[in-house]
């Protein structure tokens, strides 16, 4: 199997530091030492817990292949999407969670998904008997975007599991660019359907009536209150951060906790 092009290869974006530091942290849970991926983090740990920070997209592809090299782990991003939950996601997970039904959940991540990743792009198809949750990039070759690619497909799995409360939840088929890994074990235990590799895009489908499914806490007044600061942030994500947003978004991420 192909190990991906050099950790230089060029990507375009940046990520937020809550889902790099999500990330970061199940890397380190699952025997990444944190030395080995903080050399890779402009700044360090200080600047990884700052909620205000961005960093460039290529290096939250670097860590997932040093992890995986590291540990030895091959299909280490598919354990690492087994660690997605609404926090993972910010405060876009909140409205995820209570978006009517799956496929607006998958919408809302499809909207805002640059304020967690600006490379690559989310979406959902729908047709008669059919959905697909897929994940697309004009950048990196599949081998290199390998481990982001399976982390993103089995974080839906995991997520769709879990915010649906339907652990045997049904997918019809898993799908990647990429080539196929030479030990398939840990991708039949979490996403339990037939695999397929080397194929055209990167997605799973699903029964159009699991898209359909009526989540279990739908609230539609939380979720226009949250896109609200959403679309904010959205408008002022390619500005320069000012000491006044930096200060306004640490306090924001500390409230929560009562600090």
């Amino acid at each position: 199997m192909q190990t991906g092009q050099p950790a230089s290869f060029p990507l375009s974006g940046t990520t937020s530091s809550v889902y790099l530091k999500n990330i970061y942290d199940a890397c380190v849970d699952l025997g990444c030492p944190e030395t080995a991926l903080l050399d890779l983090i402009p700044g360090g740990m200080h600047i990884l817990n700052n909620p205000a920070r961005r960093f460039e997209a290529s290096v939250l592809f670097q860590l997932l292949h040093r992890a995986e090299n590291l540990t030895g782990r091959i299909g280490i991003g598919v354990l690492v999407g087994e660690y997605v939950r609404p926090s993972t996601l910010g405060t876009l997970g909140h409205a995820m969670v209570a978006a009517n039904t799956l496929e607006g959940m998958v919408k809302l991540y499809r909207t805002y998904q640059p304020l967690l990743l600006q490379t690559g792009r989310a979406d959902v198809d729908k047709a008669e008997n059919w959905g697909r949750i897929s994940w697309t990039s004009d950048f990196g070759s599949p081998n290199y975007l390998r481990p982001y690619v399976e982390r993103f497909l089995s974080g839906v799995a995991t997520f769709g599991r879990w915010v649906t409360w339907n652990q045997e939840l049904a997918i019809k088929g898993a799908y990647f660019r990429h080539d196929a890994p030479g030990d398939l074990t840990t991708y039949n235990k979490v996403f339990n359907c037939p695999l397929h590799f080397n194929a055209p895009q990167n997605y799973i489908e699903v029964p159009t009536a699991l898209l359909e499914h009526k989540m279990p806490q739908p609230n539609p007044g939380l979720v226009q209150s949250i896109r609200k600061d959403l679309d904010i942030q959205l408008a002022e994500l390619d500005k320069p951060i000012t000491i006044e947003r930096e200060t306004f978004q640490i306090i924001k991420s500390a409230l929560p906790d009562g600090h």
